[in-house]
């Protein structure tokens, strides 16, 4: 089919023997295209035109008393009225259009790589912290300036890099190794480290064996615990 009518649209027009020479007068005075031309044994024709055209040339057919049959029409304008006429289809294309839009330009995912230590719930929280989380616009990530924020805001880690890879975030992070270990759980023995006088006694746990003004030499045992072996 040509092109031109599938765009605009065509009709198919008909005349019977007795009406199909006029027609065709009708089409060559106005100067009226058409396509597709067929002739029929008994002198009948039948042809397909542009749409805007088969509208003028039906109304003048009519106004000269040429009798004429328009049978079908179709083309692109055809397509579209038929699918106007369901607009939940059109409003579903619609906002599945904007949603794929809209999707490439926020975080959908972050992940965290090169952790032991913290958890990557941890990490991402930290992120949120610093103002970057899924549903961030990516337009607004700028890796330096997160990446510094997030270390100054944070004791664990030691180095981060962020980059994006499509709508997904990927974090690469180094943990702190020098941050001071927990204090002990369990009780021991508190023991001089040198020779000294007590002057205060401040006791949390254990049985405290010295008194405040006692003289005590190195490895004399000040605090009663269960292990031995921690100095004072």
């Amino acid at each position: 089919m040509n092109p031109i009518l599938f765009f605009f649209g065509y009709c198919k027009i008909t005349a019977e023997p007795m009406s199909a020479t006029r027609l065709l007068n009708l089409c060559l005075e106005n100067g009226f295209s058409f396509s597709s031309f067929e002739g029929r044994d008994d002198g009948g024709v039948s042809f397909l035109c542009p749409l805007p055209t088969a509208k003028r040339l039906l109304s003048m057919a009519e106004e000269r008393g040429i009798d004429v049959k328009s049978e079908r029409w179709g083309g692109l304008p055809r397509i579209i009225a038929k699918r106007c006429r369901r607009f939940g289809l059109i409003l579903g294309g619609i906002c599945g259009a904007i949603l794929i839009c809209l999707s490439g330009r926020v975080v959908w995912d972050i992940r965290v790589v090169g952790n032991s230590q913290l958890t990557a719930s941890e990490v991402i929280e930290e992120l949120a912290t610093c103002g970057f989380s899924v549903g961030s616009a990516i337009k607004d990530f700028h890796a330096g300036e997160l990446e510094n924020r997030v270390l100054l805001h944070s004791d664990d880690l030691s180095w981060i890099s962020i980059h994006m890879d499509g709508t997904v975030a990927m974090v690469q992070i180094l943990e702190r190794t020098d941050r001071p270990n927990a204090p002990r759980d369990q009780p021991a023995n508190l023991i001089a480290a040198r020779d000294g006088q007590i002057e205060t006694i401040e006791l949390l746990r254990g049985d405290c064996v010295v008194k405040v003004g006692q003289a005590v030499r190195q490895g004399d045992l000040l605090v009663s615990g269960i292990y031995d072996g921690q100095a004072a």
